[in-house]
C-alpha cells in the first residue's frame, strides 16, 4: 500500500511541475519598457515569456493592451485625447504568439510618443508594462514632416525618452540613424 501511496505522490508531484512549466514567471520574463513603432509597422518590439525554471515557453499568446493610450495625454496632445495614432488594421490590443525561444514579436503600425503604463499579459499573468511608446511619427500626425525631425530633434537634444525609437533604453546616434532612416524611407501606413 505505501508503494501505491508513493507512486501516487510521485505522479501527482510529475504533473504539478509539468503544469507549472508553462505558466509564466513574471520576475523571468522580459518586456522592455520602451517600444518602438512605425507607421509601416517594420520595427519589431520583443517580449520574451519564461516560467519558474527559466525555460522559454512556447506557443503562448501575448497581449499588449494600448487602450489606456486613449485616455492619455501624450506630449504632443491637449490632455484627454487620443495619445497614439493607429494605421488601418493596429488594433489597441495586439498581439504575438510565442516561438521556441519565447519571443513573441509586435510589429507596432502606430504614431506619436505616449507616455504610460500599458500592461503586457498572457492569459490572466502580467508580465510587466510597457511604458513609453516611440514612433518614427514622433508628432502622431499620421505622416513624416519637417514637424517630426523637428519634435525628434527637441526630444534627442533634451535627452527625452521619446527620441529612444530603436528602444533600446538609451537616447544616443543610434536612434538618430534609425529616425533618418524610416524618415528618408517614407515609411509611412500601408
Amino acid at each position: 500500500m505505501l508503494k501505491v501511496l508513493s507512486l501516487s505522490g510521485l505522479l501527482l508531484f510529475a504533473w504539478v511541475v509539468i503544469a507549472m512549466a508553462a505558466v509564466p514567471d513574471p520576475s523571468k520574463c522580459t518586456v522592455p519598457p520602451r517600444a518602438p513603432a512605425c507607421l509601416l509597422g517594420d520595427i519589431a518590439y520583443t517580449v520574451t515569456v519564461r516560467d519558474a525554471s527559466n525555460n522559454p515557453i512556447q506557443g503562448a499568446v501575448v497581449v499588449a493592451d494600448l487602450t489606456s493610450a486613449l485616455l492619455s495625454s501624450g506630449p504632443n496632445l491637449s490632455p484627454a485625447t487620443v495619445c497614439l495614432y493607429l494605421c488601418s488594421g493596429q488594433t489597441l490590443t495586439p498581439s504575438a504568439v510565442t516561438n521556441a525561444s519565447g519571443q513573441a514579436a509586435f510589429y507596432l503600425k502606430t504614431g506619436d510618443c505616449c507616455p504610460g503604463n500599458y500592461p503586457v499579459w498572457v492569459g490572466s499573468v502580467n508580465l510587466g508594462s510597457i511604458l513609453i511608446l516611440n514612433s518614427i511619427d514622433v508628432n502622431g500626425d499620421g505622416a513624416l514632416s519637417g514637424a517630426d525631425v523637428t519634435a525628434f530633434a527637441g526630444y534627442y537634444f533634451a535627452n527625452n525618452g521619446c527620441a529612444d525609437v530603436n528602444g533600446d533604453g538609451a537616447i544616443s546616434g543610434a536612434d538618430a540613424t534609425q529616425f533618418a532612416t524610416h524618415y528618408f524611407g517614407n515609411h509611412l501606413c500601408p
